[in-house]
């Protein structure tokens, strides 16, 4: 069809003729950015020199991937000469000391998260599920990580896996795999991890239950790097509810209160969303998140300022990305994990 006969035809379908037309869809996030597309740019991505690792859209699940390589490399070396009866356990705690050391390494301030909250149980017998998937280690996962038919049909990131809501995950798949930003907008979940709660068990001006939810990175970077397994305060003033939120979150005493008060420590078992975030990302609601969604006022960090300006309000600081992977990073990765795994084996427990 020449373009004079396009012309005629779109006149005499007496409406303009557009792409969108001609491929429904084609504008949608998972028409963009979804598996398909995700799987389809993966084929094409180069190897990082040196490993099998492919470069991907995700910093977090190219480090991901590349310590399940160095860990499962290094335990078919040894893993089949320890004892049946303590083998698993002796994977899944190689696991967790190498995910320990990522952090530690790419991303230090994340650690004031990764060990109060004890994530690394959660990252841990979930990677080692993914290496050695048997039964026994599906029992041991949490209900909220143990995978959907969307995850083990489909390719996407590795850091998707991370999230503690299946249905968020499968909205993730969908319509973000192949984004550039979905480390991001991952972190714009972890973000807003909240824990609902009765803000008249923290605050004196609520004289009345009311319902409401607490960030728990806020709650943890208002802990300080101070000691906070140590044994509670004798402070008789540290206590709760405070006469404000000013002085929860600006006391680490009495943030580490409400750390124990809100069992911040048992993760996923708890943890709820912020609503706003769906205010960022619409596309990711679904009605079958709306029982991890919080209800309630938030207990906010910080009042909004009368008159904005930059000394009103301080910057929240997010919890940080890694470094991208290069090869001296994987480097170290093989070289701890060939020392780690070694060392875990060996001993005698």
């Amino acid at each position: 069809m020449s373009f004079d006969q396009d012309e005629a035809y779109t006149e005499a379908m007496g409406a303009e003729y557009t792409i969108c037309d001609e491929v429904p869809g084609i504008w949608s996030y998972g028409y963009q950015m979804g598996p398909s597309a995700y799987q389809h740019a993966m084929e094409r991505s180069p190897r990082l020199r040196g490993s099998n690792i492919k470069s991907s859209n995700s910093i977090f699940s190219d480090h991901i991937s590349s310590l399940r390589d160095c860990i499962w490399n290094k335990w078919q070396q040894i893993g089949e000469k320890q004892p049946a009866d303590i083998r698993l356990y002796k994977l899944q705690q190689s696991v967790s000391v190498m995910f320990s050391m990522f952090n530690g390494l790419t991303r230090p301030l994340a650690m004031s998260w990764y060990t109060p909250t004890k994530w690394y149980n959660y990252i841990s017998d979930l990677t080692t599920w993914q290496l050695n998937p048997t039964r026994e280690m599906y029992a041991r996962l949490h209900p909220r990580y143990r995978p959907s038919a969307l995850q083990i049909t489909e390719s996407y990131p590795a850091f998707i896996d991370w999230s503690p809501f299946p249905a968020l995950r499968d909205k993730l798949i969908l319509t973000h795999a192949a984004n550039p930003l979905i480390d991001e907008i991952l972190l714009d979940m972890a973000n807003s991890y909240v824990v609902e709660t009765d803000l008249s068990l923290l605050l004196r001006t609520a004289r009345r239950p009311t319902p409401g939810y607490v960030h728990v990175w806020d709650i943890i970077q208002a802990m300080s790097d101070d000691d906070a397994s140590g044994p509670p305060s004798d402070d008789s003033t540290t206590t709760l509810p405070a006469p404000s939120a000013a002085a929860i979150f600006q006391s680490p005493a009495r943030a580490r209160l409400v750390f124990r008060l809100l069992r911040m420590d048992d993760g996923a078992a708890v943890y709820k969303l912020d609503p706003a975030v769906f205010a960022k990302h619409p596309e990711l609601y679904s009605p079958e998140l709306a029982d991890v969604v919080a209800a309630g006022a938030p207990l906010a960090s910080s009042p909004p300022p009368l008159v904005a300006s930059p000394q009103a309000q301080p910057v929240r600081v997010p919890i940080p990305h890694p470094v991208r992977l290069d090869r001296e990073t994987l480097k170290v990765y093989r070289h701890f994990a060939d020392w780690s795994l070694n060392a875990i084996c060996d001993a005698r427990w």
